[in-house]
């Protein structure tokens, strides 16, 4: 029997290293313990605390935390994936999903049927296609 690993890539501008949610402690004054969700969108992170509270930092504050291979990296949509999934170009509360590979799809129909994504059409290419663009300008590539 073949086994076949599958890959599932996020779309990404750039990933952070570990000491990211100690920097993120320090500047908000709260403990990682009370983070219930971090988001990045427009140039800053947002942390939204369990008790319903949000701070902001500007991504440039946390710039020293990037890995350094994101500095090099054209790829937004994780084209050697078998599925991209990313925020861009979907609407709020879904997400956009690629599908790449005949494995991927076989994977996405199997999620489909067993109930466990809500489909729908509505997704802009153009979003998509310009975040991508963004990051091989801000990249220098």
């Amino acid at each position: 029997m073949l086994r076949r690993d599958y890959w599932v890539g996020l779309f990404c501008f750039e990933a952070y290293n570990e000491s990211l949610v100690l920097e993120v402690s320090s500047l908000i004054g709260h403990p990682s313990w009370r983070f219930d969700k971090m988001d990045i969108s427009d140039g800053k992170m947002s942390i939204k605390l369990r008790d319903g509270t949000h701070k902001i930092i500007p991504l440039q504050d946390l710039a020293e935390h990037v890995k350094p291979g994101c500095k090099a990296c054209a790829d937004f949509t994780a084209k050697l994936s078998d599925i991209s999934v990313g925020s861009i170009g979907s609407t709020p509360n879904m997400s956009t999903v690629i599908v790449r590979t005949e494995e991927g799809m076989g994977l996405f129909n199997i999620a489909e049927e067993k109930g466990l994504l809500e489909v729908c059409d509505d997704v802009n290419v153009e979003a998509i296609n310009k975040a991508g663009s963004l990051k091989i300008k801000k990249n220098g590539i």
